[in-house]
């Protein structure tokens, strides 16, 4: 588990800014939890900080094999992340790893009181570190 955890904050602005159209984000009337959904987006740039903690020297995020987000997050929840290296292969002086990021929500205030600390992303990639 990565050390350092972050608390989801300007959910809303996020969304703003990306441009995102999907009402519930915005409206909390248009989701199935009476409370506004965070923009996946934003769990999975707060999983790639979280990333960079673990792999400080990680040069670039080369693919993705996928993405799943497997539960809610909403805004004030503590997004931790837990990092696994499945596979390594050397390649022309760097190395290229296989990981799988999870990450765990801790539900904060605007969450709603039935809705339980969970895993809410499963992401699989592949990321260059230096050889």
């Amino acid at each position: 588990m990565v050390e350092a955890a972050d608390t989801v904050t300007s959910a809303p602005e996020l969304v703003r800014l990306t441009l995102n159209l999907a009402m519930t984000h915005t409206d909390a009337s248009r989701s199935v939890y009476g409370k506004r959904l965070v923009y996946g987006g934003h769990t999975i740039a707060l999983a790639s900080k979280h990333l960079t903690f673990a792999l400080p020297h990680l040069l670039q995020i080369l693919a993705w094999y996928q993405c799943d987000h497997v539960g809610p997050v909403f805004e004030e929840d503590i997004l931790k992340t837990s990092v696994r290296v499945d596979k390594v292969n050397a390649v022309s002086g760097a190395q290229i790893a296989k990981l799988t990021v999870e990450v765990f929500a801790e539900r904060g205030p605007e969450a709603p009181a039935q809705i339980e600390n969970a895993k809410v992303l499963v992401w699989s990639l592949a990321v260059l570190l230096p050889g």
